[in-house]
């Protein structure tokens, strides 16, 4: 049974890779989705099999560099449409108003260098961008400083994850054995890490 779920993601991966990840960071780097959608997972997978020469890395890299500044430009203009009014007049306000305050405040103290320091700061990124739309940060400085951080951010990100597997001789080994129970490890910390974020975001504040 896992070997024939090895064998879908592989064949899903070889076939669409690129693809895939590029969804996964765009989707990442969306205000809102970036608590509940495990696209930091799904673009290690990817990594995983760039690690054995099936997939390119410069490529992989490219295509999660192009997704997260999709997804950026999204929530930038989503703070640009009016959103950030929307959620003030939403029930959820309440809950989301001490992620704004911080973001907030991170503009106040680093300005526009704050779009860059961001997009290495995961739970901050998001309501950044939706910040900086909502100011009217011009276009060009936004995508000056988000560009060029979420280009070094993935590299390191990446390359750092590719310089970790390499070790092994190939991801069907990464994924079978002691790999497999690695995986499956990081995988139970990283959804519980998100299930916190996620209830600290949601659930109802205690007076």
């Amino acid at each position: 049974m896992v070997n024939q779920i090895i064998d879908l993601i592989k064949d899903q991966y070889l076939s669409y890779g690129y693809l895939i990840v590029l969804v996964a960071a765009f989707l990442e780097y969306i205000i809102g989705l970036g608590f509940l959608w495990p696209g930091g997972t799904i673009i290690l997978l990817g990594v995983l099999y760039c690690s054995n020469g099936q997939l390119s890395l410069p490529i992989l890299i490219g295509a999660v560099w192009i997704g997260a500044i999709l997804g950026n430009l999204l929530t930038y203009w989503l703070g640009l449409a009016g959103l950030l009014r929307l959620i003030k007049a939403s029930r959820f306000y309440p809950k989301i108003e001490p992620y704004l305050e911080r973001a907030h405040n991170f503009m106040l103290s680093y300005g526009r260098r704050s779009v860059f320091i961001s997009q290495f700061i995961g739970y901050v990124r998001p309501f950044v961008s939706l910040m900086a739309g909502a100011v009217r940060l011009p276009l060009h400085h936004f995508l000056l400083y988000q560009i060029s951080a979420t280009l070094i951010w993935n590299i390191i990100f990446c390359g750092t994850g590719f310089l970790l597997v390499k070790s092994f001789n190939n991801v069907e080994s990464l994924m079978s054995g002691i790999g497999l129970g690695i995986f499956a490890l990081v995988l139970v910390v990283w959804i519980g890490y998100r299930f916190f974020l996620r209830q600290r975001l949601f659930s109802s504040k205690k007076s």
